[in-house]
């Protein structure tokens, strides 16, 4: 994984960098205290970082996937496009019964998800 500013550029209307820049020190702090690095350590931080980015990538899509906007082509291919199967798997859990899982991710909290969801008219 990477750390720094360019790095943690998503999209430009979530404001990621600054999250994801404190997030990656914190977690390089928390497995790397010394100049002793183990494999271990460094495949868990990448895991966790990429499970941070993952769940930022999978909001991200949420608000362009939901939208109602028909006025465009970029608007018509965000509202059939296909999404991770994380993403699907979310929505999938949130029709049914409107369950809302967020296994301790960091930014963007259950008020977040279901503000986008029922927002745009998802409603379990």
């Amino acid at each position: 994984m990477t750390l720094g500013l360019s790095s943690g550029f998503i999209e430009p209307l979530e404001s990621t960098s600054i999250h994801l820049v404190q997030s990656g020190i914190s977690k390089l702090l928390a497995l790397f205290p010394d100049k002793r690095f183990n494999p271990v350590e460094r495949a868990e931080y990448n895991r966790q970082m990429h499970d941070v980015y993952e769940d930022i990538r999978d909001f991200i899509i949420l608000r362009y996937k939901a939208t109602r906007r028909s006025d465009s082509a970029f608007w018509d291919y965000c509202r059939t496009m296909d999404v991770p199967d994380s993403l699907a798997t979310k929505l999938e859990l949130w029709r049914t019964k409107g369950r809302l899982f967020r296994d301790g991710h960091e930014l963007f909290g259950t008020e977040s998800w279901v503000a986008v969801l029922l927002g745009q008219g998802i409603v379990p």
